[in-house]
């Protein structure tokens, strides 16, 4: 795994975050559901 300054940044606002953008998990972006909860 790389470290990048994303995952930095992450580390500090959110470790659970973090570990899901570290495994290639990322959030659904196109979905209207998700804009609503954001």
């Amino acid at each position: 795994m790389n470290v990048t300054a994303t995952l930095i940044n992450l580390y500090h606002v959110c470790k659970r975050e973090m570990w899901l953008h570290a495994h290639g998990i990322r959030m659904e972006h196109t979905s209207d559901l998700v804009t609503e909860g954001k």
